[in-house]
């Protein structure tokens, strides 16, 4: 889930004000329909009615609003008027946000909501105070630029702060229990400060964290360093029938030299490849269950290096014939993944919906202009296989086309570390959040069947749609277990212009039962064996729509 969204604010809000045990839950029910009211209205530009509804919240006379709740609404308060033209009002408003303990430093500097107010002088005076507070923990002492070698203090600062925010914040220290995390920073000090280069330091961060071995707690390598390490040759690797293959095959170029999908990897640089994956790539990957890593380590990450560098490759074809190519790294990792939204119209008049990512809010908009050739069509298939995540919200706005009531999403907890209590001796304890009920969309309802394409792949916020998808009981789930990994990450940055994450919610089914660290489990289980890359063939894809030929049947039966 990410956090710099007017949708996933809500979101947040509704969760907080859910543990509200004072207010019936009516009244819980209506305050989330209220405030997803508001944010579908932000989406639709509709400033006025986003307005009417924040400003009714704030003075809800039902129960006291939660402190996330408050500074939510003033701060939408704020956003809403700025839109409208309003600019002493929506000033008003940011004030009392700022008032309620709102310090997001960087999301009141992108906010293009407030771009009204920024030349108002008193705009000015409270940016200052939201700076103030916001560099208590972000500070240009901590995220200092990159350079190819940072000093010792910077690198012993930057492995201290990763230590801390973890210590502090990561939600699974219960589950690496033989994990001594103190005793790691100790006998990571020495090498750190007897790194060479900044690739090699955060080589090192990136191994230490990968040792909590969680999905969503990992270390970012900074942008300039992109070209040393996220380059690779036009193709995807992955692995079928326990073999490391190539998937997926971009360039011409390359189909005429030999490659093509289905071909065995058999060493790579001279290395047997599972040998090298194990060396080379497995020992940094951040992954809570063997299916995502096996994602990171053979299709992610195992040809990656640096720009235009070469790769040797010891390949088989499907007659058995071994032979060597040498390929140049000269794909970016980030445009070979599938982004967007794509629409097709497959036999037994099924539309097919892949969402790659819910990383944009443009994904609702885009999913809502295809609805009517949608609603023309007898079944729905939505394929979440390549979709990393995003922001929840906009998953959850999604399903409420495919439903009439509202619907339980997840639900999480958290630590809730207080110095005071531990000086006390009191521990450190957990608070945990009630499910929150979706509402559906109201005007556009999908009545008829559904299938949605999983596997290792569907991460973070797809993972929270597919676990309230199978809450609602409304289709199958196609294909294999999701990466099992989602959770609030906590950004932070780090010495050099790279960054870091810490896990700081756990989140599971409304019910409380698992899927992170096991992952979401399809209802037809159905995988991608050899034969079908090297013909072409989507034996997920098709085993869902075998499924929804007899959905339908069924379906007109009892019409």
């Amino acid at each position: 889930m990410k956090r710099f969204s007017i949708a996933l604010i809500f979101l947040l809000a509704a969760a907080a004000y859910g543990q509200d045990r004072s207010a019936s839950a009516d009244s819980a029910r209506l305050l989330q329909a209220r405030l997803q009211d508001a944010s579908r209205s932000f989406r639709e530009q509709d400033y006025r009615k986003a307005v009417t509804i924040l400003e009714d919240l704030r003075i809800w006379p039902q129960v006291r609003l939660d402190r996330s709740v408050q500074q939510g609404v003033l701060y939408n308060l704020a956003c809403g008027h700025s839109r409208l033209g309003e600019t002493e009002p929506a000033l008003g408003f940011l004030r009392e946000a700022v008032g309620a303990g709102f310090e997001d430093f960087d999301l009141l500097e992108k906010d293009n909501d407030l771009d009204g107010l920024r030349g108002m002088e008193g705009y000015q005076t409270v940016r200052a105070e939201v700076a103030r507070r916001h560099s208590f923990w972000e500070n240009s002492f901590m995220a200092t630029p990159y350079r190819d070698t940072l000093t010792a203090a910077e690198r012993a600062a930057g492995l201290s702060r990763l230590w801390a925010e973890i210590k502090f914040g990561f939600v699974y220290f219960d589950r690496v229990p033989e994990l001594n995390w103190d005793s790691l920073y100790t006998a990571y000090l020495p090498r750190v400060m007897e790194s060479q280069s900044t690739r090699e330091y955060y080589q090192l961060l990136c191994a230490m964290v990968a040792q909590l071995h969680d999905g969503h707690t990992r270390v970012n390598v900074p942008p300039p360093l992109y070209d040393s390490v996220l380059y690779q040759p036009a193709l995807r690797t992955g692995l079928a029938d326990e073999r490391v293959v190539i998937a997926r095959v971009e360039a011409p170029a390359l189909r005429k030299a030999g490659i093509r999908p289905g071909v065995e990897i058999l060493r790579v640089d001279g290395m047997p490849v599972r040998e090298y994956a194990a060396q080379r790539i497995a020992p940094y990957v951040s992954a809570s269950t063997p299916q995502s890593a096996a994602v990171q380590v053979y299709d992610y990450d195992l040809l990656l290096g640096p720009k235009n560098s070469a790769v040797d490759l010891e390949l088989q074809d499907g007659n058995g014939k071994s032979f060597v190519r040498t390929l140049k790294r000269n794909c970016s990792l980030i445009s070979m993944l599938p982004q967007g939204v794509e629409y097709r119209r497959l036999p037994g008049n099924t539309a097919y919906v892949a969402l790659n990512s819910f990383g944009q809010g443009s994904v609702v908009a885009k999913f809502d202009s295809l609805y009517e050739k949608l609603a023309a069509a007898e079944a729905l298939i939505l394929d979440l296989r390549e979709n990393g995540g995003g922001n929840s919200g906009l998953a959850f706005d999604i399903l409420g086309y495919m439903t009439a009531d509202s619907f339980d999403i997840i639900r999480w907890e958290a630590l809730d570390y207080r110095a005071l209590g531990r000086a006390r001796g009191e521990g450190v304890a957990k608070y945990e959040e009630s499910p929150v009920r979706w509402p559906a969309n109201g005007t556009k309802h999908f009545a008829k069947p559904v299938a949605v394409l999983i596997g290792p792949r569907t991460g973070s916020a797809a993972e929270d749609a597919c676990a309230a998808f199978r809450t609602m009981k409304r289709g199958v789930l196609v294909g294999e277990a999701t990466a099992g990994t989602t959770g609030q990450p906590l950004v932070f940055s780090l010495p050099g212009g790279g960054n870091a994450t810490v896990c700081t919610a756990h989140c599971t089914y409304a019910d409380g039962s698992e899927f992170v660290g096991i992952g979401v489990q399809p209802d037809i289980e159905v995988r991608a064996m050899i034969s079908d890359i090297r013909s072409g063939r989507d034996p997920v894809l098709d085993a869902a729509l075998k499924h929804l030929k007899s959905a339908v049947s069924d379906a007109r039966r009892w019409r």
